[in-house]
């Protein structure tokens, strides 16, 4: 049986990254995954791209905060709604190479005594392009 993935991702006033994040959640090769974003009150063109991408993609849910709220309580929204048998988080301006959640799914059901997987981090320089491990 094929395992959901969950993934939150709280967003605010993000616009300029979030486009290559959730392309990033939409070319994963695990067959069931979820994306429930929630917008944090951002003041840009945040939600609007949330709504565009959710238009286009029916695994795709959002919920927006009246109000800025932080990150947690965001997350904790995209949490009360997920359905997934796993859950995962990234921020809005993070992307993900396009097997990491089938990596990480084999991981956890291939090994009964994991309960965790942590993805192998790369910062990515905006201004320079120069790219280097955490």
């Amino acid at each position: 049986m094929v395992k959901r993935v969950s993934v939150l991702v709280a967003v605010y006033n993000c616009a300029e990254w979030l486009p290559r994040c959730l392309d990033s959640l939409c070319a994963q090769t695990h067959p069931d995954v979820e994306v429930i974003c929630v917008d944090d009150a951002s003041r840009d063109r945040s939600l609007a791209i949330i709504e565009e991408y959710a238009s286009k993609y029916s695994f795709i849910k959002y919920l927006s905060n009246e109000s800025n709220c932080g990150p947690a309580v965001s997350r904790n929204k995209a949490f009360g709604i997920s359905t997934g048998d796993y859950i995962t988080m990234v921020d809005s301006d993070d992307w993900l190479s396009p097997d990491a959640l089938e990596r990480a799914v084999e991981q956890l059901d291939n090994n009964d005594d994991t309960a965790s997987v942590l993805f192998r981090m790369v910062y990515h320089d905006a201004d320079t392009g120069c790219e280097h491990d955490f």
